[in-house]
């Protein structure tokens, strides 16, 4: 049987301290700060706080691993910060997670990720529950969500390209295997049966430095495939590159005149973007979603597709095709359009300013 954990605070439910271990710190307290003595709130009680009613109806495929009941919501309602515990103290819970999820395996993650994707739900991941930031707390309401991009440094990123960039395509990051090196390949194969000064530059950890993605046969199969097929290609051997991960991405774009994508699904990449700012054209993989962070003229179906769009540009074109991904990421992904952005989620629709409040310590002079 689980042992019950605090919901209020660290620690478990049958280790509190005693009304005897609290007095002589309750004395020094007062001592320190020259009080003659102070209220102390005793540590509320599931049953004094008043939670909303769940707003979801679990199916009936994930009632054995979604609960409702009242001491799981207000368990995972906080965090573990100072303010989190005191809210606890104030029997303040106004926006608990409606559900919460134990899933054993994955099958039973992606079960539970299609269930709160069909009913428009936020999944927040718990964790072990640590987070002092307020990382784990359930938001107000849809309507406050706000999605803010990553800055991309124009200054860092806009280099003048070096001589054979024209003919080089660059993907950043192939870990783990839905990152989809092979298709990578299959884009520079279609392009080198016509032309064979294109070539594929890899900035990437390798998988076998990642022991979660190693461990997993399916993962070292699609990359010994991937690596095997690079050496015994008449089209591939000697035509992939690759480079170590590390800080210097913007001086490794200055060779690259095309920043591929071909990966299953993303977040937002910002490989494309920097690739954008640099001036490479970017290439992508109608990955879900892509189309609402990047045009859709550079996005394409399959890498045939992708290839057809690259061997299309000549000279000029792949020039003026640089020129306008570089307006657009710089548009987008700029550090003074992102840092306003947060400033106006900080800020705005906020209460007017008012005087703070004056405390008095109860037994202080």
């Amino acid at each position: 049987m689980r042992r019950q954990k605090k919901f209020y605070a660290w620690g478990y439910a049958d280790e509190d301290l005693t009304p005897e271990e609290i007095r002589p710190w309750e004395a020094e307290i007062a001592e320190r700060y020259g009080l003659n003595g102070f209220d102390v709130t005793p540590p509320p009680k599931a049953e004094e706080i008043t939670l909303r009613a769940p707003r979801v109806s679990v199916p009936p495929a994930l009632q054995s691993i979604v609960r409702t009941d009242h001491l799981t919501r207000l368990e995972h309602s906080y965090g573990k910060a100072g303010f989190d515990t005191l809210r606890m103290f104030m029997r303040s819970v106004p926006h608990p997670p409606d559900a919460v999820a134990f899933p054993e395996n994955e099958p039973d993650i992606v079960k539970v990720l299609d269930w709160c994707d069909s009913i428009g739900a936020t999944a927040i991941p718990y964790g072990g529950g640590s987070s002092v930031v307020k990382g784990i707390e359930p938001p107000a309401a849809a309507g406050k969500v706000v999605t803010i991009p990553n800055t991309v440094d124009e200054a860092q990123f806009d280099r003048r390209k070096l001589d054979g960039a024209r003919h080089h395509l660059g993907i950043i990051g192939i870990v783990p295997a839905r990152k989809r090196l092979d298709l990578a390949l299959d884009v520079l194969e279609e392009l080198r049966r016509d032309d064979d000064r294109y070539l594929l530059f890899v900035k990437s950890g390798m998988p076998w430095d990642h022991w979660w993605v190693w461990r997993k046969a399916e993962e070292r199969a699609h990359y010994t495939t991937a690596l095997r097929r690079i050496q015994r290609s008449a089209l591939l051997r000697g035509a992939v590159v690759f480079d170590e991960a590390g800080p210097d991405v913007a001086a490794w774009l200055r060779r690259v005149g095309f920043v591929l994508s071909t990966s299953d699904d993303e977040s937002f990449h910002v490989a494309p973007a920097e690739g954008m700012v640099s001036r490479a054209v970017p290439v992508l993989r109608h990955w879900p979603g892509a189309e609402t962070i990047y045009d859709m003229r550079w996005i394409h179906r399959s890498p045939a597709d992708m290839a057809q769009a690259i061997a299309a540009l000549g000279d000029d074109e792949w020039q003026q095709a640089g020129d306008l991904a570089h307006q657009q990421a710089a548009d987008a992904f700029a550090v003074d359009r992102v840092r306003s952005s947060w400033l106006d989620l900080l800020t705005s629709d906020l209460p007017p300013a008012v005087p703070d409040p004056i405390y008095e310590l109860l037994g202080a002079p």
